[in-house]
């Protein structure tokens, strides 16, 4: 039934999406698209690339913190692919893709999927706090009051599970049921890094930091290339909070719900709905473009590799 469950996440991205359109006036999207400087769309590719070198460069400080090699072009095309598996996955868990060829570089299940873990629960720490300040951007003072209660509340929750012991069980028992017996060697990888290797895990969260400036830029250089304005920090703020929303895993990676949030939370700012539905389609086109180009050479690419692999 898995074929059902993602036919419906299809549907309901194509749903929201349509619905976006539609609320936003498809001639205006249709003239802010029209109205882009190629050049600028151009630049906006570029950043985006620039966000999967550095995804690239967070995996491999995790890896070279366990004394383990591997190149960077063998990285990046793993952790390539692994991004454009994410985009149609729900919650990015495609990302996953990319435990098995870092076992074939000499890695064991239970550190691969560490490394993935951990990354992935600093992004969404990074998240959690870019979230947190965004929150000055879009409620008033006494609204704010009980939502960064329960924000912080989460933020701590996030600590608790990433950081002991429990937490570690409870992600293995309610968010990685079906993979568990891949876990042999995880709580002893984690411990070893949080111990001997904090640098790195510090090395780890600012280029997760990094990876959401870049992000935030992609949209800034879309605002340019239609002459308008738009500040990196509530962009940066925007794209956290839309990021968390997406990981409800009820539509195709988020698709659609990301949109429509930056479209709520800009409008709520005050920007022009049609403006911003046509960037943020436009972000979303060039990124799937991306991944449906680079995924059929980077599959090829990772079975040759796999079969030449002298530990295979």
């Amino acid at each position: 039934m898995r074929w059902l469950k993602n036919i419906i996440k299809i549907t309901i991205s194509l749903l929201l999406i349509s619905v976006l359109i539609y609320y936003s006036n498809p001639l205006k999207v249709y003239n802010t698209v029209k109205d882009m400087n190629i050049c600028w769309v151009l630049v906006s590719l570029i950043l985006l690339i620039s966000t999967i070198v550095i995804f690239t460069m967070r995996i491999r400080v995790l890896v070279s913190a366990l004394d383990k090699k591997v190149t960077f072009n063998k990285m990046l095309n793993y952790t390539t692919l692994a991004w454009a598996f994410g985009l149609f996955s729900p919650a990015k868990i495609g990302e996953l893709y990319m435990v098995k060829p870092l076992k074939d570089e000499g890695l064991k299940i239970g550190e691969s999927t560490a490394i993935f873990i951990i990354d992935k629960f600093t992004a969404i720490l990074t998240h959690f706090i870019f979230s947190f300040i965004g929150l000055f951007y879009f409620a008033v003072f006494v609204q704010n009051i009980f939502i960064i209660i329960l924000l912080s509340g989460i933020i701590i929750a996030l600590g608790f599970v990433v950081l002991s012991k429990r937490g570690i069980g409870l992600i293995k028992k309610f968010f990685f049921k079906s993979i568990t017996q891949k876990f042999e060697g995880f709580s002893k990888t984690f411990s070893y890094l949080k111990k001997e290797k904090k640098i790195y895990l510090m090395y780890n969260l600012i280029l997760n930091i990094l990876s959401l400036v870049l992000r935030s830029l992609v949209v800034f250089v879309l605002f340019i290339s239609i002459g308008k304005y738009a500040s990196i920090p509530l962009i940066a703020a925007i794209t956290a909070i839309t990021t968390l929303a997406a990981l409800v895993p009820i539509s195709l990676s988020g698709l659609g719900i990301r949109e429509s949030f930056s479209v709520f939370l800009f409008g709520v700012r005050g920007y022009d709905v049609s403006t911003v539905t046509g960037i943020y389609l436009i972000s979303s086109l060039i990124m799937y473009a991306l991944a449906a180009l680079l995924m059929p050479f980077l599959i090829r690419w990772s079975k040759i590799s796999s079969k030449n692999n002298p530990r295979n």
